[in-house]
């Protein structure tokens, strides 16, 4: 999966869950899967499946309800994650979150929950990070003054006028070998990004567009003559 390799993977995963269809792990990474390609409903699908098995697994919970905002089902994700302590799985945990309020234009509720981060992350990347949310929604003059953010706090750049900066850091997640960083594009914020020559770019180098020729459409993506088009 994290090579690209997603035909190979998802004929493994469905094979894992034909032997064990209630097993956690392979449930949570055959949703991860799917929710990297785009297939964001059979992901979330797989994902009420963990919840009933495993409801109280901080890390299950915390991807799932990060799948849910992917969807545009805040409401239903930060139930989730308010019921997860803040110092438990704190990165990732408060990262969905900031993201969440973001969403909501909670720019000040955003970065505070950002600095509540202390773990995983430099600190002075997250202090950064805090700082362009406090300037949101006001865009920047020139978004190469920004400071390089290589982790999933990038979603600060689309609130300050600086949407493409997203890119860098899913292009280079897959550079180093690990395509699965793509799912954070099919947020409804990157709806522009998605119809840009450099997302097509993204995929097609990913081996997605192959596999999605292959093993149908994801949600937000059609084909178009040889082409596709995304949404």
């Amino acid at each position: 999966m994290r090579r690209g390799h997603w035909q190979e993977a998802e004929d493994l995963f469905r094979k894992a869950l034909s032997l064990e269809p209630d097993n956690p792990d392979t449930l949570h990474s055959y949703s991860s899967m799917l929710s990297a390609v785009g297939r964001l409903n059979e992901a979330l699908a797989l994902r009420v499946q963990l919840r009933t098995i495993e409801p109280f697994a901080p890390l299950y919970n915390i991807i799932t309800a990060d799948v849910m905002r992917i969807a545009g089902q805040n409401g239903a994700a930060i139930a989730i994650l308010q019921t997860i302590p803040p110092e438990t799985a704190n990165y990732n945990r408060n990262a969905t979150l900031a993201a969440i309020y973001a969403q909501q234009g909670q720019y000040g509720k955003a970065a505070d929950t950002v600095l509540n981060i202390h773990t995983q992350v430099a600190r002075e990347t997250v202090e950064r990070a805090a700082q362009i949310l406090r300037g949101a929604p006001t865009k920047v003059e020139d978004s190469k003054d920004l400071p390089a953010i290589n982790n999933e706090l990038n979603f600060v750049y689309a609130h300050v006028g600086a949407l493409q900066r997203v890119m860098e850091y899913p292009e280079r997640a897959a550079r180093l070998g690990n395509a699965s960083e793509i799912r954070q594009l099919w947020d409804a914020t990157y709806a522009p990004l998605r119809k840009t020559d450099r997302f097509k770019r993204l995929v097609r180098e990913a081996g997605m567009v192959e596999y999605w020729r292959v093993r149908g459409w994801p949600d937000r993506c059609r084909p178009m003559g040889p082409d596709f088009m995304c949404d």
